[in-house]
């Protein structure tokens, strides 16, 4: 494993500026503050070692590099939400306590 990984929760704050065009609203529609979407965004961008957005007015607008990135965020979204329904599913473990896989 190569260090990679990224708190979801800095993504869907991504996900939020990018769809709203401003971290307040994106604030409220995540229900955390204006200052926490920002501190997510800035974090992520500090992961990447990439700017996504550039401010203008009173909003933000995707870079070229968040515009590019902003499919693959969503499907790993998709891909967590799927991985923690199945998870949490009816079907989430066997009656004895073992995988399907006999572990």
């Amino acid at each position: 494993m190569d260090g990679d990984d990224v708190d979801t929760r800095l993504v869907r704050a991504f996900l939020a500026v990018a769809q709203h065009g401003t971290f307040t609203r994106a604030a409220g529609v995540l229900g955390v503050s204006q200052q926490a979407v920002s501190q997510q965004v800035r974090r992520l961008e500090d992961l990447l070692g990439q700017r996504l957005f550039v401010r203008h007015g009173a909003g933000v607008a995707l870079t070229a590099k968040g515009f590019d990135l902003r499919p693959q965020a969503e499907a790993l979204v998709r891909a967590t939400d799927v991985l923690f329904r199945r998870a949490r599913g009816p079907r989430a473990s066997s009656a004895s306590g073992r995988s399907a896989a006999g572990t």
